[in-house]
């Protein structure tokens, strides 16, 4: 099969490989689509992986093209998408259904291989079954969706609220407007530096955007109820503070 293979950082060739083959209790998957995470880049061209030779690659759907022993409940064919953490189910973290604690976890495309390629295997009890005619490509896109739609969970967005989201041109931004207007928020201010990317949130239902201070100031007024905050970078999340209301 084909595959983007990983040797040192930076060093990232697209080389025939075998094609991995499914043990007891795991399926193999041909892969249908695969994001680029902002951790694929910097795991490729800057602080490397915990393992090499590698493939990464971590936010796919997939058709099941093959069954291992003792599998039941799916079928060949199947469009799937994969939560990217393989948790031990077995350290005191995960016995209290604390997964995302792993002391022992696995993980496509940072610790085992992942979908820069034609077909990965993993365990089938992880798999989840999407509705059969979605897009792929929005299957794929599960992962970072549930990564905006926890941080909403974390919340106390109530009916009305306003809500800006910083970053809110990125992918987990978009999520995060998206999942804001569902959940009820009177209006919705995307903030990102970049003015393309905050024309992007405003096509994924923000209520307004902007880029540049000048622009928030006069949509600040008495606060933000909630401020979520998706870039990292430590000057936004000093201004994500300012701006919320008391």
């Amino acid at each position: 099969m084909t595959a983007a293979v990983m040797y040192a950082v930076g060093d990232v060739r697209i080389e025939q490989v075998d094609k991995p083959e499914p043990g007891p209790g795991e399926v193999l998957l041909k892969i249908a689509y695969c994001g680029v995470c902002g951790s694929d880049l910097s795991r490729m061209f800057e602080s490397g992986p915990h393992k090499l030779p590698l493939i990464c690659g971590h936010e796919f759907s997939a058709y099941i093209a093959e069954l291992g022993e003792g599998v039941t409940g799916f079928e060949i064919g199947e469009l799937v998408t994969v939560p990217p953490m393989i948790p031990c189910f077995k350290c005191p973290p995960c016995v209290q259904g604390e997964f995302s604690l792993c002391e022992d976890y696995d993980y496509y495309g940072s610790r085992r291989n992942g979908a820069y390629a034609q077909y990965v295997a993993g365990p089938a009890h992880l798999l989840l079954k999407v509705p059969q005619d979605l897009d792929p490509r929005a299957a794929a896109m599960v992962d970072p969706a549930a990564v905006a739609l926890h941080a909403i969970y974390r919340t106390k967005l109530r009916m009305g609220d306003r809500v800006a989201v910083m970053g809110g041109g990125g992918p987990i931004g978009l999520f995060s407007v998206q999942w804001a207007k569902l959940a009820g928020a009177g209006e919705v201010v995307a903030i990102d530096v970049s003015p393309d990317k905050a024309r992007l949130a405003l096509e994924a239902g923000a209520d307004r955007a902007t880029s540049s201070n000048e622009e928030l100031e006069p949509l600040i007024g008495k606060g933000f109820d909630l401020v979520i905050e998706t870039s990292g970078v430590p000057v936004v999340e000093d201004l994500a503070i300012s701006i919320t209301a008391r």
